[in-house]
């Protein structure tokens, strides 16, 4: 699904633009991740016909772990 705010005319222009001023060696993409015990829990559960799902569980979701890792042609750089 595409996003709405997407302007292909702009996008088009961007990448024909990009190609004729940067070689592949010249580009390092970047792509900010995260990670915390909250997603090992489950949002949604399942029971019985009648029921209600039980789910008993702590609140502290753990150390949040964040990565920022640069790729490049050559692979990933690591500081």
């Amino acid at each position: 699904k595409a996003a709405a705010e997407r302007d292909d005319t702009l996008h088009s222009n961007w990448m024909y633009n990009a190609s004729i001023n940067f070689t592949a060696d010249q580009l390092v993409i970047l792509d900010e991740s995260s990670k915390d015990g909250q997603t090992l829990i489950r949002h949604y559960g399942r029971a019985p016909s009648g029921h209600d799902p039980v789910l008993c569980t702590s609140l502290d979701w753990g150390i949040q772990y964040s990565i920022l890792p640069a790729l490049t042609i050559d692979g990933y750089i690591t500081i």
